[in-house]
């Protein structure tokens, strides 16, 4: 799935009692190829990270009502920096789209 400027790959799966695991576990990738500065790259993972931390309920309570478990990662496909709105926009709506998708399976 992918809202400019990520992209989301994820992976759902049954989720194991016998296990203490979270419900959701998160990658966040920001490709050298795209940003060539170390700056830039640092400054967008916060950036996705932090949008995940205030969205993530959405996800975590159709995950936990399931009882699934999801791997999920966020690859960056922008070739420049972007603001902290659009990344959150973007983060907004992919986390909707992998819950609507939890809810059809």
């Amino acid at each position: 799935m992918s809202v400019f400027p990520l992209r989301a790959i994820c992976m759902i799966q049954d989720a194991d009692p016998s296990q203490s695991l979270p419900p959701v576990q998160v990658l966040v990738s920001v490709p050298k190829k795209k940003l060539r500065l170390a700056v830039d790259r640092n400054r967008m993972k916060r950036q996705i990270r932090e949008s995940y931390r205030l969205n993530k309920d959405v996800l975590w309570s159709s995950a936990q009502m399931h009882g699934k478990q999801i791997y999920l990662a966020f690859i960056c496909i922008s070739d420049e920096p972007c603001t902290s709105q659009r990344i959150a926009r973007s983060v907004q709506k992919l986390l909707r789209k992998v819950a609507e998708r939890l809810s059809g399976e």
